[in-house]
């Protein structure tokens, strides 16, 4: 999570400004660091195969210019001076960063950049309202407002909302759990009510404690998709991007047993990086909503029935595909788990497609979704990999052989 303050000192008769871009120390603009600025908000670019990059609101006094971010755990301190117009200087001396941390050296300045080879950023913004389109399908498309209505009323900690039975409130908190996680943190569920198509809400918090969790899990939903979506590109990268983040990200919790099913929240791993496989699935489809990307859970028991798993299904140019951050978390930085047809998810897990339930209903059936392309093969034995925004391209490294293997954003 980015901490945010700042120490300063020191100044100038003539303060300077900064217009929003991205600023270069290079001038072929394509080397890192680099800075993308947007108000008060900095975002250092500071290795392009990672999708984390150190952000936060910057602390501006006169012309010095601090930055206190956390970044792979160690605490990172960046001072600029504004020396001009649109121009910052890197100062060494009064900044803090790892040793291993290349490329910051003393009087580093940052222009804007006067190339084009890079997309637009991507400017995120939380949405309170998303919904998985399988879930359409199955309540009818009068289940978009219903559930809105819901969300609002938890935002507002109203008591009372319109609900026509128990057993619609029961499907409200079941699509809440991938679309509106703070329901399963905030509300009571069993205590809660329906009477006369009026449902009663419980609290779990009172007023000032509903909004204290309400602000704290906008601020991390917006840091992880803040900070692995830095560039306005093609859905599938900003699904391999927040694939990523959520798997570098979260812990598998060992500790899990049957008698934990009934405490199972989306909200946990969003806030605690930690989760099972139904909890970890549901915040990347949670993330994948909130930048307009359509998926939904799936799950199976294997084989001889001993074990369930949970995944997501997720929606890309029309067409379906398995993605498993689950399994991924043990190989955080590849994309063996991204992608795949239904073949290639069967034979990781022994899911026979024929135990496939999708969004946790019988009413789905598997031909409506069958994930037959196979386009991201490639990806499937990449160890780790690297976006290149500028270059177009994603190179990837083979495990086994090491082979770096480069393929274009723009026809994966």
């Amino acid at each position: 999570m980015v901490l945010l303050s700042g120490t300063l000192c020191g100044c100038q008769k003539e303060e300077y400004s900064l217009k929003d871009g991205r600023y270069v120390s290079d001038p072929d603009g394509f080397s890192v660091p680099y800075l993308l600025i947007t108000g008060d908000r900095f975002t250092v670019i500071n290795d392009i195969a990672v999708s984390y990059q150190p952000s936060g609101t910057a602390v501006r006094k006169e012309n010095q210019i601090t930055l206190e971010t956390e970044y792979a755990g160690e605490r990172c301190l960046w001072v600029f001076e504004v020396i001009s117009e649109d121009t910052l200087r890197f100062r060494k001396d009064r900044s803090s960063l790892p040793e291993n941390m290349n490329g910051w050296t003393e009087d580093k300045t940052f222009v804007p950049a006067s190339d084009d080879a890079y997309p637009q950023e991507y400017h995120y913004s939380f949405d309170p309202h998303v919904i998985s389109e399988e879930y359409v399908l199955i309540y009818g498309e009068g289940i978009k407002e219903e559930f809105f209505a819901f969300c609002d009323a938890i935002l507002d900690h109203r008591e009372t909302f319109s609900c026509a039975s128990r057993e619609r409130f029961h499907q409200l908190m079941a699509i809440a759990g991938s679309c509106f996680p703070l329901a399963g943190e905030l509300v009571d569920r069993e205590s809660t009510s329906v009477q006369n198509g009026s449902c009663s809400l419980v609290y779990r918090y009172d007023e000032t404690g509903s909004k204290e969790k309400i602000d704290s899990f906008r601020e991390n939903v917006s840091d992880v998709i803040g900070n692995a979506v830095v560039y306005e590109e093609p859905d599938f990268i900003k699904a391999i991007e927040l694939f990523t983040a959520v798997t570098r990200k979260d812990t598998y919790d060992d500790s899990y047993t049957l008698e934990d099913s009934l405490k199972l929240k989306t909200y946990r791993p969003i806030m605690e990086d930690v989760g099972i496989c139904q909890e970890i699935a549901s915040e990347y489809i949670y993330y994948l909503l909130q930048v307009g990307i359509d998926a939904f859970p799936c799950s199976a028991l294997n084989r001889d029935r001993s074990e369930a798993h949970e995944w997501v299904m997720v929606k890309l140019d029309g067409k379906y595909y398995n993605m498993d951050p689950t399994y991924a978390t043990n190989y955080p930085d590849s994309l063996f788990f991204f992608g795949m047809d239904d073949i290639q998810r069967e034979y990781y897990g022994d899911l026979p497609k024929e135990n496939f339930t999708y969004a946790e209903s019988d009413l789905l059936k598997r031909e409506m979704f069958a994930a037959e392309d196979r386009r991201f093969e490639k990806f499937w034995l990449a160890e780790e990999y690297e976006i290149d925004h500028a270059a177009r391209l994603i190179r990837i490294t083979e495990t086994g052989t090491g082979e770096v293997k480069e393929y274009s954003i723009e026809e994966p």
